[in-house]
């Protein structure tokens, strides 16, 4: 169902003018002096609103012409759009009071929180979906990957199990271990090795006491180590202090209170956690301030730090049952001067002590596996199993057409891109070939990777015990080593982001199905409001690869100097200016190649219906769309966010992108001058 507004294109063709004035002459004639008088003011009104018409800009003749839609998608994104801006506010005063207006009178901030967004619903919805799901009656016909998210989150909020075993099953499981010495009578001293311990404790989530190992994920090349050895987790800085620093007092007596509540006898928690603490000391200054620096060394290298530290099997033990290193294997090692002090430190370390910082570092990490608070922890701990949860996403909560339709997307915004390169006067054709190049080879990761929907994960018991549960989903995470496992699927696998991400190592940008939802993309809703928010997003993260820091790496991520010596000036000369600067080259050429691939996609389609209830052009939704997506209301008072100025760094990033495109003006006809269309723009 539709309706027409405007007047019909015959109006404006001046030849059957000529016709119909003709015809009324020889009518005339015929009718008595009243009526002619009558008709002659009707023909002057017609003439006024004809030539008044003829003199409307382009941009308000298609408002009056344009076809308006009433199907579900339309009403809701009209009503969405509605509910944001403030039509008494001037488009081309200021384009953020007009397309957030009402968003910052009307928008409530969650208690507890600083900001509220036009993506806050968009995570709650995400959120309560899996909730419904987790919570829902069992099916015969249920994937594997719900089957095995349930699990998880029934374990964990099998709250009476926990409760009247918990205590028990831990207490049991330390003894296996060899016992916790501040709680039993008769603790061997002779029959404990720390590396036992250890290569006991890597079976499960609780390593990080001494050192974590973990599966590299700073981005490096395919090619390189896939395991990463780090310092301990730990607030180094204030232990550094001593035993008079309040936080460590505390901490001091938090240890003791635990160790009776464990069974430990008051008198020898308190002098065995004094020695916990002197040690905590002590370990704590072998951190140095700084960031430290990450480098790759085979294991017989890190093996030299100091011989009797068993590195090669610690490892291994961390990887079983998956692929063995050998010594020639290299990993990453973070902050490689605190290993060569660990191996000889920890030698010189009384045993009883450094039994009892071990187990209590593993109690530290069990307490939020004892009562309380246990609903959202469990739907991030199901969460946790990231291929599962991708895997019920995408089968569950996704529409999969949304896939094909952005790839398509993606692939015009690609297009636009390398039009607008051969349009480019400050750069020569050589700087332009290898730019062009490195666009050509950008690959895109939309949505998901087609093996999510093939059910193989992990086996979990219904009537496994939470901890147990989660032993067994720590090995899980360690089967990504395994050569098995497809590098890009494990790679991208994680469908639950809300952000977008160029990787500039990879030359891929990352668009996680989390992102492609009612807001920032539908099939069934005009390409208007498509191409200004995903669009929008999907230009900002092309442009990544050729801003102030993607520049300087080639189509395979190596990085290159391809830019000339004067295009590389020209490039300065045009920055100069610039906030932000990655962020405002993306904002300001991601909007616009969006915008020239939108056009493109107009001339090869039918134009889509207007919104209900808007007096707005499809080409100025396309802006209003792309802006309201980014309302933000901070926790202050209405009447002091709604003066911001230009000096404020998130109003003037909002607006820049705006301002300084030449289409923008023109399509809200915003007279040369105006603040949302000045005489001299920023053009990266």
């Amino acid at each position: 169902m539709k309706c027409y507004l405007g007047y019909p294109d015959e109006f404006l063709e001046h030849k059957k003018w000529k016709n119909i004035i003709e015809i009324i002459f020889l009518w005339c004639e015929r009718q008595t002096k009243i009526e002619k008088y009558l008709l002659v003011f009707i023909v002057v009104v017609i003439i006024y609103l004809m030539s008044h018409i003829l003199m409307m800009s382009p941009t308000t003749r298609e408002v009056l012409q344009q076809d308006v839609c009433l199907m579900e998608k339309y009403i809701r994104s009209a009503v969405d759009i509605l509910g944001k801006i403030d039509e008494i506010v001037d488009p081309c005063h200021d384009f953020y009071k007009f397309a957030c207006g009402k968003f910052l009178k009307n928008a409530l901030i969650p208690i507890g929180e600083k900001s509220v967004s036009s993506f806050t619903d968009n995570s709650d919805k995400v959120r309560l979906q899996f909730y419904k799901l987790l919570e829902g009656p069992d099916h015969h016909n249920e994937s594997y990957s719900l089957k095995l998210l349930k699990t998880v989150y029934k374990s964990c909020m099998n709250t009476k199990q926990i409760e009247k075993e918990g205590l028990t099953y831990v207490k049991k499981a330390f003894k296996d271990l060899g016992g916790w010495p501040v709680v039993e009578p008769y603790w061997n001293e002779t029959k404990f090795e720390w590396t036992t311990l250890a290569f006991r404790l890597l079976e499960g989530e609780w390593t990080r006491s001494l050192f974590f190992i973990t599966i590299n994920d700073l981005g490096y090349k395919k090619s390189g180590p896939r395991v990463r050895i780090n310092p301990p987790d730990m607030d180094y800085k204030t232990l550094q202090i001593g035993p008079h620093n309040y936080a460590v007092k505390a901490l001091y007596k938090y240890m003791v209170e635990f160790a009776v509540f464990f069974g430990a006898d008051k008198a020898t928690a308190t002098s065995n956690m004094e020695d916990v603490i002197e040690f905590q000391t002590e370990f704590a200054r072998l951190l140095s301030p700084g960031g430290g620096s990450i480098a790759s060394y085979r294991i017989e290298e890190l093996q030299k730090f100091g011989p009797r530290f068993p590195w090669l099997k610690l490892i291994n033990n961390f990887l079983f049952p998956m692929k063995m290193l050998v010594p020639d294997d290299s990993i990453y090692v973070y902050k490689s001067s605190f290993f060569r002090q660990l191996v000889h430190f920890l030698p010189e370390i009384k045993k009883r002590t450094l039994a009892n910082y071990m187990f209590s570092t593993v109690l530290a990490s069990l307490v939020q596996y004892l009562p309380e608070e246990f609903e959202n922890k469990c739907i991030s701990k199901a969460s946790e199993l990231h291929v599962a949860r991708s895997s019920v996403h995408i089968q569950y909560l996704f529409d999969k057409r949304i896939k094909h339709k952005v790839t398509e997307l993606t692939l015009n915004i690609k297009n636009s891109f390398l039009n607008a390169l051969k349009t480019v006067d400050w750069m020569d054709e050589s700087t332009k070939m290898y730019a062009a190049i490195k666009a050509k080879k950008m690959t895109f990761c939309i949505g998901y990777p087609e093996e999510l929907l093939n059910d193989t994960y992990l086996h979990l018991d219904d009537n496994e015990y939470f901890w147990k549960v989660n032993v067994n989903m720590s090995k899980f995470f360690r089967m990504k080593l395994d050569e098995k496992v497809d590098d890009y699927f494990e790679e991208h696998a994680s469908t639950g982001g809300l952000t977008a991400h160029y990787k500039g190592k990879e030359n891929t940008i990352e668009m996680p199905a989390g992102v492609l939802r009612d807001k920032l993309f539908y099939p069934d809703r005009p390409q208007y409001l498509n191409y200004g928010t995903i669009g929008k997003i999907i230009g900002h993260e092309f442009i990544h690869g050729f801003d102030d820091i993607g520049r300087k790496d080639d189509e395979d991520g190596n990085a290159l100097v391809w830019w000339e010596p004067e295009i590389n000036r020209n490039f300065q000369k045009k920055i100069q200016h610039v906030k932000y600067i990655g962020e405002s080259i993306a904002d300001y050429g991601g909007i616009n190649i969006a915008y020239r691939a939108y056009l493109k996609w107009l001339k090869r389609n039918k134009a889509k219906p207007s919104l209900p209830g808007l007096r707005y052009t499809p080409r100025q939704l396309f802006w209003i769309s792309s802006a309201t997506n980014w309302c933000v209301k901070k926790e202050t008072d209405f009447s002091k966010q709604f003066n911001i100025t230009f000096r404020d760094p998130f109003y003037f990033q909002f607006l820049a992108p705006f301002m300084n495109s030449d289409y923008f003006g023109k399509d809200f006809n915003c007279s040369v001058g105006s603040p949302m269309n000045p005489e001299e723009k920023c053009r990266v």
